[in-house]
C-alpha cells in the first residue's frame, strides 16, 4: 500500500468542504448547491447561488415551525443567522432578485450554526461526505450542543400568506470577514387567505428586510473588516423574533451599523424553555407566533465574484495508477506566516483560493487578505492546488 498525489477539481472537492450548506428544508438545486459565500457576480450569484430547479417544495404552517439544518465542515466559529422569506416571484425565476422582497421571520445572533471555537475538518469531528458529495462533520442533534452542527426549529408566525415562497437562511460567520453565505428553499406556507396577491400581504411587509452587507457593488457595508472579532455580528434590525445565544463583539460589525445589546432581555447565564425552539417538541419564540408585537424586540439573551480558479488559463492533468485524470486550473501562491491565524496579502481577484504554505489554503477577500484554513488529512496546498494523496494497493 502506498500513496500517490493525485490533483483533485477544486471546486468539486475541497471547495465543498470548506463552508456550510442548508440540507433542511430540502434547498433549489441541491445537487449543485455550493458552501461558498454569493457575490454580486459570479457562479454563485446573491440570490440563493443563482440556483432555481424545484426538488421538492417543503409545506410549513404559518404559526408553526420547520427543522433547519446544515451540512459542512467549516462552520467558522458559528455566527449569526438570519431567516426570512420572500413571496415574489419572476417569470423566469421561482423567486425575486430585489433585495427588499426579503423578510426577516427569525434571527438568531451567536451560536449558529455552530458553537465552536474554529472549524470541524479534523478527524474526530469529521464525518464523510453527504449524499450530495458535500463533506460533513458531527452533528449535536439538537440546538444547545457544541462542536457540534447544531440544528434549530424556526418558527413560522401565525400571519404569513398562503402560497408558495422561498424560504432563506443568510449567515454572518464569526470567524472570517467580508463573506455573506446565503441557501433557499421552495416552500408552501398553508396561512391567511391573502386578500390579494401574497407578496402584498400587510404582515409580510411589516416585516424588516433581509439585513445585507459584504457583496461588493450590491452592499454599502462590509462586516469583520479586521478579522480580530470575538463574538458574532449583532444583526441590524433583527425583527421580533429571535434569540441571543452570544455577546455580539462590535468589531464584527465592521463599518456596518449594528442593533444595540440593551432591547435583548437578559436570561442569565443559560437560556430559558422555550426561548430557543427545542428539536424534540413544537417550537415557541420569545414571542408567541399567534401574536405579532410590532414596536420592541423579542430576542432573549443566553450566555456564543467567487472565482474558484485564478484568471491564469493554464490547467494540470496528473495521471493516476488507475488511468483516471483530474483536471484542475492554476492558482497563486502565498508565502506562509507561521501558527497564528492572521491574514496574508493576497494580489489576485476576490474568490480566489491561495496556498498558504502546504498545510493551510485561503481564499482572498475583497480587502486582498486571505485567512488560513487547515486542509483534511493526506490534502496539501502545491502551487495553487489542493493535492490529495490517495491511497493506492
Amino acid at each position: 500500500m502506498r500513496f500517490t498525489s493525485v490533483l483533485l477539481a477544486l471546486v468539486g472537492v475541497q471547495v465543498a468542504s470548506s463552508h456550510m450548506v442548508m440540507n433542511t428544508p430540502m434547498i433549489y438545486s441541491p445537487q449543485h448547491a455550493s458552501t461558498w459565500p454569493v457575490t454580486k457576480d459570479g457562479p454563485f450569484p446573491y440570490p440563493c447561488q443563482g440556483h432555481t430547479e424545484i426538488v421538492y417544495r417543503t409545506p410549513i404552517t404559518a404559526g408553526g415551525s420547520t427543522l433547519v439544518n446544515w451540512t459542512g465542515q467549516a462552520p467558522h466559529g458559528g455566527g449569526s443567522c438570519l431567516f426570512g422569506l420572500s413571496y415574489h416571484s419572476t417569470p423566469s425565476s421561482p423567486y425575486s432578485s430585489d433585495p427588499e422582497h426579503y423578510k426577516t421571520i427569525y434571527t438568531i445572533i451567536g451560536g449558529c450554526p455552530a458553537d465552536t471555537a474554529g472549524n470541524l475538518l479534523d478527524p474526530d469531528h469529521a464525518r464523510g461526505n453527504d449524499p450530495n458529495g458535500n463533506p460533513d462533520s458531527v452533528h449535536c442533534g439538537n440546538d444547545t450542543g457544541k462542536d457540534c452542527i447544531r440544528q434549530f426549529n424556526i418558527p413560522f408566525p401565525a400571519d404569513l400568506p398562503s402560497g408558495n415562497a422561498t424560504f432563506v437562511w443568510m449567515w454572518y460567520n464569526q470567524r472570517t470577514k467580508n463573506e455573506l453565505y446565503m441557501n433557499c428553499a421552495p416552500v408552501y406556507i398553508d396561512g391567511k387567505d391573502p386578500e390579494g396577491l401574497p407578496e402584498d400581504s400587510a404582515f409580510l411587509n411589516s416585516l424588516p428586510t433581509m439585513f445585507l452587507a459584504n457583496i461588493p457593488g450590491l452592499t454599502s457595508c462590509a462586516t469583520s473588516q479586521t478579522g480580530e472579532q470575538t463574538g458574532p455580528f449583532n444583526v441590524p434590525n433583527p425583527g421580533n423574533f429571535g434569540v441571543q445565544l452570544i455577546d455580539p463583539d462590535p468589531i464584527a460589525a465592521g463599518n456596518c451599523s449594528q442593533a444595540p445589546v440593551a432591547p435583548f432581555a437578559s436570561a442569565g447565564n443559560s437560556m430559558p424553555t422555550p426561548a430557543l425552539p427545542s428539536t424534540s417538541s413544537a417550537p415557541v419564540s420569545t414571542v408567541n407566533p399567534e401574536t405579532h408585537a410590532t414596536t420592541t424586540s423579542s430576542f432573549v439573551k443566553s450566555t456564543t465574484s467567487i472565482a474558484y480558479s485564478s484568471t491564469v488559463s493554464a490547467s494540470t492533468a496528473v495521471q493516476t495508477s488507475a488511468t483516471s485524470s483530474v483536471t484542475v486550473p492554476a492558482a497563486p501562491s502565498v508565502a506562509p506566516v507561521g501558527d497564528g491565524p492572521g491574514p496574508v496579502d493576497c494580489n489576485v481577484p476576490a474568490g480566489t483560493l491561495v496556498c498558504i504554505g502546504e498545510t493551510h489554503f485561503g481564499i482572498c477577500d475583497v480587502y486582498g487578505k486571505a485567512y488560513p484554513q487547515k486542509l483534511n488529512e493526506h490534502q496539501i496546498c502545491v502551487d495553487g492546488q489542493v493535492i490529495y494523496e490517495a491511497i493506492v494497493n
